[in-house]
């Protein structure tokens, strides 16, 4: 079963869809992917909409990176969205 993200939000699909055409401008080395997200919102608590809602910190690695993997993006694409370009932004 793959985690899910709050996925009425913003689907992965879209996530995935955005990422590419990032990628496609040419803004590939501006990107950084993190694992921010909450695996616990208070407001999900008993409200039915959020019923199905699984959030975890594994998202991207388990739900959009094999997205990215599958659409064509290299594995340098993504070690430089997630390794590189963090690196270099918090560089001193």
């Amino acid at each position: 079963m793959r985690s899910r993200n709050i996925e009425h939000f913003n689907p992965d699909a879209k996530r995935i869809e955005t990422l590419l055409k990032l990628l496609e401008e040419g803004y590939g080395d501006r990107v950084h992917l993190s694992h921010d997200a909450a695996c616990f919102i208070d407001f999900m608590v008993g409200d039915s909409a959020f019923a199905n809602e699984k959030p975890t910190y594994h998202h991207i690695s388990t739900n959009v990176l094999p997205g990215l993997r599958e659409a064509g993006v290299t594995d340098e694409q993504i070690d430089g969205m997630m390794i590189e370009n963090p690196r270099r932004f918090f560089e001193p």
